[in-house]
């Protein structure tokens, strides 16, 4: 789904907005921020080079009160997301305080640390926020540029540089490029290249000559596996007969079965953010050399996630197989010989290791989701690579 591009003239600068718990549920939820004229809640304090936040030293900046006159005066703050979070003890902020709010209308230099690389922007308002029901946090900062070319250096470094998806992006400068009294404000999607979730939101309009980029950073929500183990049985106990010839299972029928197992959790949990493009989790299936070149053909095309086409991934979901059986003999039949597989499994989604209900998956995704325990159905289609069953497609069963 291509960006929303409003027209008309916009009523206001971007308003800092932090979500309370951003990835969780995949609602924007947005609070009323002033942000103050005068240094009020960011601060610096002394660290050691590759210490804690904890630590006292020159490196790392804390969030405290006392702290913000140096990050004022200096126009620079570095933050240490290296483990993925950044608590409100680990800022220095107290047991009640758990928004820090800081402006520099001129900009400062801020440095945000994550796991996998730095996110590095001069930055006009912070936020930080802590939420309500969980250890997450929010750092929320906007960038204000002045000309279009450094507006659009901004949302390419977010593309490049934090893995957000390049779709919307370019769609927003060419819209921009090509209308001179273009105004719209825009999401442009969520990148994970640091290893913390970087998320764009921009506001433009030509007559007010406002250009600004408010930039949520977030931590990456940890995943659980697209399985479960142990795979369970799943009417199996019906026909009395299949529990019979299950025990005549051939060497080759278990390995054929195997891949159906690796393959149909996998494909299932494809819009998980763990996944770089749409189409990565059959480059890897091929790889590992569970599914055929043709079913991998088949889903190379769409590169790009786009925005708001898999709202599961930008709520941070996992979907996750709890049980799965895949008979190999039906009565007399093998199934190979026909030529596909006939799988039952339950599954949930997940957030962050835990389990989403499906009343809350529904809302926020806006599919059907069955509940955990309902028993869903599948037809694995396998067929020789050379001499190796492999997987060629799966149809899912409304």
């Amino acid at each position: 789904m291509p960006p929303t591009l409003v027209s008309g003239p916009l009523t206001h600068k971007l308003t800092p907005a932090v979500p309370a718990d951003y990835f969780l549920g995949g609602k924007l939820k947005r609070f009323a921020a002033l942000l103050l004229l005068v240094p009020v809640l960011l601060a610096g304090c002394a660290q050691s080079p590759g210490g804690s936040i904890l630590d006292a030293g020159p490196a790392y900046s804390k969030l405290d009160g006392p702290g913000v006159e140096k990050i004022i005066a200096t126009k620079t703050a570095l933050l240490d997301l290296r483990s993925g979070k950044l608590t409100r003890d680990d800022t220095g902020l107290g047991s009640e305080a758990k928004d820090a709010a800081f402006e520099v209308a001129e900009g400062m230099d801020l440095t945000i640390l994550g796991p996998k690389g730095s996110i590095e922007a001069t930055a006009h308002h912070v936020i930080y926020k802590t939420g309500t029901s969980r250890e997450s946090n929010v750092i929320y900062y906007v960038s204000r540029a002045k000309t279009d070319d450094e507006f659009f250096a901004i949302l390419r470094n977010g593309v490049e540089k934090y893995g957000l998806p390049s779709h919307a992006t370019h769609q927003l400068i060419r819209g921009i490029t090509n209308t001179p009294e273009f105004s719209g404000s825009n999401d442009l999607g969520v990148g994970y290249a640091t290893g913390v979730a970087v998320k764009y939101e921009t506001q433009y309009n030509a007559s007010s000559n406002t250009r600004d980029v408010g930039v949520y950073v977030t931590e990456q929500p940890s995943y659980a596996p697209a399985a479960a183990t142990p795979l369970g049985d799943l009417g199996s106990g019906e026909d009395p007969m299949s529990r019979y010839v299950e025990t005549i299972t051939t060497p080759e029928e278990k390995v054929a079965r195997l891949r159906a197992y690796t393959a149909l959790p996998e494909i299932l949990n494809g819009f998980s953010p763990v996944h770089d493009s749409p189409t990565s989790v059959y480059k890897d299936l091929f790889e590992q050399g569970v599914i055929t070149p043709k079913y991998r053909d088949q889903n190379k095309d769409q590169t790009e996630w786009g925005t708001g086409q898999f709202p599961p991934r930008d709520a941070g979901y996992t979907y996750q197989v709890t049980a799965m059986y895949c008979p190999m003999h039906e009565q007399t039949l093998t199934v190979l010989d026909r030529g596909y597989l006939s799988c039952a499994y339950t599954g949930q989604y997940m957030y962050d290791g835990s389990r989403v209900s499906a009343s809350t998956a529904e809302a926020v995704t806006g599919w059907g989701t069955a509940a955990a325990d309902k028993v869903q159905r599948a037809h694995v289609f396998m067929k020789k690579d050379g001499d190796i069953w492999k997987v060629d497609d799966i149809q899912f069963e409304s």
